[in-house]
């Protein structure tokens, strides 16, 4: 600490001290974290369980290659899904359940890209389907495409067999949901 006296004033300043995250690792490499149980290489997560890979997931479990999903259980490499639960490959999607490669859907349930739904429930390309329909296109687009293909990684050929083989596609809901998909932070090893 340094004094300094200015106009009769006394001054006191702290040292400045770098702050270095990977000086602050514990030993399953979190930086920065408190309160977390079996979580690896992830950075400012607090009061967490089994998040690995994850940044700024606080009160969440089992949320893996995530950023800022926060009171949320199993939401894999999605941003900013909060009391959330099965979002995977979303951003955006607050109070929802299974809401898979969407965007910005609050409140909603069995969601497939789909963007800016509110209290929705068993949704393709924003359009309203059966039960049913809604498990039969999941596995059909999963079996083809894969269950973890993060909606702004999709390749031409993929959003082709979109087109070609699910009836609901609806291009322009497909735009949507790249153009406001965020991709996860990747924990930075330094």
């Amino acid at each position: 600490m340094e004094e300094y006296n200015i106009n009769g004033q006394k001054y006191v300043l702290a040292k400045e001290e770098s702050v270095r995250v990977e000086n602050n690792k514990d030993d399953n490499g979190n930086q920065e974290c408190t309160n977390v149980v079996d979580c690896n290489n992830s950075t400012w997560c607090n009061n967490s369980t089994w998040c690995h890979n994850s940044t700024w997931c606080h009160n969440s479990t089992d949320c893996n290659d995530s950023t800022r999903c926060n009171n949320s259980t199993m939401c894999h490499n999605s941003t900013g899904c909060h009391n959330s639960t099965w979002c995977n490959n979303s951003t955006g999607c607050h109070n929802s359940t299974s809401c898979d490669n969407s965007t910005s859907c609050d409140n909603s349930v069995y969601c497939l890209y789909c963007d800016e739904l509110v209290l929705e429930k068993y949704c393709l390309f924003n359009k309203q389907v059966s039960k049913e329909r809604y498990g039969e296109q999941k596995s059909k687009i999963f079996s083809h495409i894969g269950s973890y293909e993060h909606p702004s990684k999709l390749t031409d050929e993929a959003k082709k067999w979109l087109k070609n083989n699910i009836s609901e596609y609806d291009e322009e809901v497909l735009i949507k949901v790249i153009d406001n998909s965020v991709l996860p932070d990747k924990h930075m090893e330094q």
